[in-house]
C-alpha cells in the first residue's frame, strides 16, 4: 500500500488561468483562436482533444506550461524574494492541490476573460451563445468564489469587468 501524502496547506501565492489559456494548442498557436468559438458548438471533450488540450500537470498541481506573462509575474515574485515554496503556477484543473489555508493570493490571468475580442459578431451571426474562453474563465472564477477565494484578475482590455472583488 502506498504512502498517503498529507493534505496540502497551499502555496502563499497561486497564479493560474483557465483551460483555454493553459494549453499547448498542439504546437499550433492558431488553434488557440478556437477558444472564441461558441461553447455550444462543440462538446468540451472535442474542444480539448482537437483544439486546446490541457498542459501537463505535476503531482503537486503545478503546470508544466503557462502563458509567458504569467511566467514573468512568477519570475518577478521570485526575484522580489518569495521562494518556490511560496509561489506556484498552478494547473487550472488541479487548483485543489495548490490552494489551501496558507494561500493568501490567487492571481488569474487571461487575454480576454469576457470573450469580447472578435466574438460579438460571431455570437450575433450564428447565435450559439458565449465562447469557450468566456465560459471557462467564468467557471474558474465561480470555483474560486465558491471557496471564498477572491482572485486578483489581471487582463488588458476590460479591467473593470475582470476584477472579482
Amino acid at each position: 500500500m502506498g504512502q498517503m501524502m498529507p493534505p496540502s496547506q497551499g502555496k502563499k501565492i497561486v497564479l493560474t488561468s483557465d483551460e483555454t489559456m493553459m494549453s499547448s494548442y498542439h504546437g499550433g498557436v492558431m488553434l488557440g483562436f478556437a477558444a472564441i468559438m461558441p461553447k455550444r458548438a462543440l462538446p468540451d471533450f472535442v474542444f480539448h482533444k482537437f483544439f486546446c488540450p490541457p498542459v501537463p500537470a505535476a503531482a503537486d498541481g503545478s503546470a508544466a506550461l503557462a502563458p509567458c506573462g504569467m511566467r514573468k509575474v512568477e519570475a518577478a515574485l521570485l526575484e522580489a524574494g518569495f521562494s518556490r515554496d511560496e509561489v506556484m503556477v498552478a494547473h487550472p484543473l488541479h487548483l485543489d492541490r495548490a490552494i489551501g489555508p496558507d494561500t493568501k493570493v490567487v492571481g488569474i490571468t487571461h487575454d480576454d476573460p469576457m470573450g469580447k475580442i472578435a466574438v460579438r459578431e460571431i455570437e450575433e451571426i450564428i447565435g450559439r451563445g458565449p465562447p469557450f474562453n468566456r465560459s471557462k474563465f467564468l467557471e474558474l472564477s465561480t470555483w474560486a468564489r465558491q471557496r471564498a477565494i477572491f482572485p486578483i484578475s489581471a487582463e488588458r482590455s476590460y479591467p473593470e469587468k475582470a476584477c472579482l472583488r
